[in-house]
């Protein structure tokens, strides 16, 4: 089947879980691109049902048509692909993209497993210490990679958003709410790190973010409450 340029010639069906930051992400590549679509909303702890439709049940996923695309980027892409209009990515600039691809990866691979590790234990004053460090390594070599692309933001491209911006902020909203709720400020570090910290705050500001987020700093406080028992700034120094 031919697509045109701009556009899908069929339909997409977005199967969802309303405070997925994976799905967050569909959402607003789908938004930027002006995707017409039909939401399925997914409970995340029943979701025997859709294995029918796509066997690993992994949130979220697409049917093009007849054809089912799991993983959020690779959604983002094909966005990208149906809707180059958007530039989502910097198609004019294969090296570029590359290095774009390479920072949403280099973020996937060393923060989500990192901070997985972090909220999936009892949180302690040494678990928490040992986070801040690793973290702050983190924070280091991003701020390099930002800094390879433009001198200043507050995008990764600079004043051009961009799949790399919308790939982070469902996952920054989160891990910045979640530090500051347990000290009352933002990872030190980033008093060193102005290019990051302009970066974590823009992304987080871009209308598109705000206009397709499902999950309010108010949920995030109940659900840190609730699962981990908290004190509003446990550990401030």
């Amino acid at each position: 089947m031919t697509i045109s340029n701009e556009g899908p010639e069929r339909k997409f069906t977005l199967y969802n879980a309303p405070t997925s930051p994976f799905g967050h992400r569909v959402l607003m590549a789908f938004k930027e691109a002006g995707v017409e679509y039909e939401l399925v909303p997914v409970e995340m702890e029943n979701r025997e049902w859709i294995k029918e439709i796509y066997p690993e049940a992994k949130i979220p996923f697409v049917k093009y048509g007849d054809d089912v695309i799991p993983e959020s980027m690779v959604i983002v892409e094909l966005v990208h692909d149906l809707y180059p209009s958007a530039n989502l990515f910097p198609s004019a600039d294969p090296v570029r993209k590359a290095k774009m691809k390479f920072f949403i990866r280099f973020f996937e691979d060393q923060v989500l497993p990192l901070s997985d590790n972090f909220l999936s234990n009892p949180v302690t004053r040494d678990l928490f210490d040992a986070h801040v460090a690793k973290m702050t390594q983190i924070y280091r070599r991003l701020n390099d990679l930002l800094l390879e692309q433009a001198p200043s933001g507050p995008y990764f491209l600079g004043t051009e958003y961009s799949a790399a911006d919308i790939a982070l902020a469902p996952f920054v909203f989160r891990l910045t709410h979640f530090i500051n709720f347990l000290t009352g400020h933002d990872f030190k570090v980033l008093d060193e790190l102005p290019r990051l910290r302009e970066f974590l705050a823009g992304i987080l500001e871009h209308p598109t973010f705000k206009e397709t987020a499902n999950l309010t700093s108010e949920m995030l406080d109940h659900y840190i409450v609730d699962r981990y028992k908290f004190v509003h700034k446990g550990f401030a120094d």
